[in-house]
């Protein structure tokens, strides 16, 4: 063969000399450089697929070979690389690879349904197909369509946007299924389908910028925006705990508080955190000042420090060994204390006169100094 004044080689091969299974290019009957387009007197021969367990996959078909490759090349971010064949009828198709037989079908249905490739796809054997005009799949690189690198990142990508709506929960592997489908479902139904009616770079980004802030649809976006919300998230969790606006929300997360209600009591009862609230809450304080003048005074409870306020007492040690004794007040202690210093003064007084009498009956006793010692104590407790 000679290499034309545009250096593009073209080659009639033959599949009894080369091996299919390791090079699937190899059962072209044209080959030409990835990337070129053969010569346009080439041998019209039918593009059977290179095995019998596999279909064409055919995207779209053009009029003009020129306007078929055009639409190859932008295919190649999402379908990876593909092929332009010259079919009997006069146009030129755009092929995407290979689908198993077995499964074309399902995974044709799939892929329409995720919007991955045209509506109008169909499945062929390439008994219409009759000259490789164009490709840009390199030799030895396998022409499953459900190998593809770029169909697999695309896929990735979808994946982990619908994960970000909530809209899917499996895993961010590339295979395409029944969550995946319904996910992407789901996500037409709230947001429309992609512009274009396809996954292209460009609609899949767009998609990823409006997962970004996790908004399952335009209206819960637009009426989330108008309360102050950037984001998903914040906006659901506000929700949630009935708050009105991102502000109010954000000043309540900030003290610790998840729910408006709970936010509200804290505010009206001077509360600075959600942590001092609810321990000012267990032990039965609503306001602020009440807890913390409680926890100053070493109380307790509020019922701790209502009885303190209402029993006289200035001093709440005194208060709680007043309590301890069964005394509710400072003057009913005070009573009780002064009674029980008379009952005292008067033992004492008997006994300062019994150990009197006893010294001067006595003044030969042993330890007399001791005990006169003992009593003059007494005594001055006693005066006291």
């Amino acid at each position: 063969m000679r290499m034309s004044s545009m250096g593009f080689v073209v080659a009639l091969l033959s599949a009894s000399c080369l091996d299919a299974a390791a090079n699937p290019l190899n059962t072209f009957p044209l080959w030409t450089s990835p990337g070129h387009q053969t010569r346009s007197n080439a041998l019209l021969v039918s593009l059977r697929t290179p095995r019998p367990d596999v279909l064409w996959l055919v995207v779209s078909s053009r009029g003009t070979e020129g306007e078929a490759i055009a639409l190859a090349q932008s295919y190649a971010p999402t379908l990876g690389p593909t092929l332009v064949v010259e079919g009997r009828n006069g146009y030129f198709a755009v092929i995407a690879g290979t689908l198993n037989i077995d499964k074309a079908k399902p995974n044709l249905k799939t892929l329409k349904e995720l919007h991955i490739i045209p509506q109008d796809a169909f499945l062929s054997r390439g008994e219409s197909l009759d000259r490789v005009a164009w490709l840009s799949f390199q030799r030895g690189e396998s022409l499953d369509f459900m190998e593809q690198t770029a169909y697999l990142k695309l896929v990735q990508r979808l994946q982990a946007a619908m994960t970000r709506l909530s809209f899917y929960h499996g895993s961010i592997d590339g295979l395409i299924g029944p969550s995946t489908v319904s996910s992407f479902n789901n996500y037409t139904a709230n947001f429309g389908v992609p512009a274009g009616d396809l996954l292209t770079e460009y609609s899949l980004a767009e998609i990823e910028r409006g997962a970004g802030d996790g908004f399952r649809n335009d209206q819960e976006r637009n009426l989330a925006q108008s309360l102050g919300f950037t984001d998903a998230t914040s906006y659901r969790a506000a929700m949630a705990g009935g708050f009105p606006s991102a502000s109010i929300f954000l000043q309540a997360k900030s003290l610790g508080f998840s729910t408006q209600k709970e936010f509200d009591a804290a505010v009206l009862g001077g509360f600075r955190s959600r942590d001092e609230y609810q321990r000012a809450q267990a032990a039965g304080f609503m306001s602020a000042d009440d807890f913390r003048a409680a926890q100053q005074f070493g109380i307790q409870s509020k019922t701790e420090l209502v009885a303190f306020r209402a029993s006289g007492f200035t001093d709440p040690v005194e208060f709680r060994n007043a309590s301890q004794k069964g005394f509710a007040d400072k003057a009913s202690f005070d009573k009780s204390e002064a009674r029980r210093l008379k009952a005292s003064k008067a033992a004492a007084n008997i006994l300062l006169t019994d150990a009197q009498t006893f010294l001067k009956l006595n003044p030969q006793t042993s330890n007399l100094v001791e005990i006169a010692d003992k009593a003059a104590a007494l005594n001055a407790q006693v005066q006291t």
